[in-house]
């Protein structure tokens, strides 16, 4: 599965939150978007198209109630099924490489 950047930072706020989430809360807590907030909806049902978020339930704001997110796989997920696809079309990478270097990498080294 193929995420845009916009579609990943979505995912990276379910991620790092750990619950389901709803469009106003994803605007409020995605500081570091490159989104506007009125395409959050547009971004949310791409991701659901794509299998990747499901509708969860309803969370009651102020006024009414709100539809709450949840992704359907965690982030280390996502990044084997990416590097599976890597292999599946021919990209040559070394599992035990690769697992070392994720250990010993450092955020400010990305």
């Amino acid at each position: 599965m193929k995420l845009t950047n916009k579609e990943l930072e979505v995912m990276i706020a379910l991620w790092y939150y750990k619950r389901p989430m709803t469009a106003s809360e994803l605007i409020e807590y995605s500081t570091n978007r490159t989104w506007h907030d009125n395409s959050i909806y547009t971004i949310l049902n791409i991701l659901m198209e794509k299998g990747a978020l499901v509708l969860t339930d309803y969370k009651p704001t102020t006024t009414k109630s709100a539809r709450a997110y949840a992704p359907t796989m965690t982030a280390e997920e996502y990044a084997v099924r990416n590097i599976k696809g890597m292999m599946k079309i021919g990209v040559e990478i070394d599992i035990p490489k690769l697992v070392e270097r994720l250990k010993s990498a450092h955020l400010e080294d990305w």
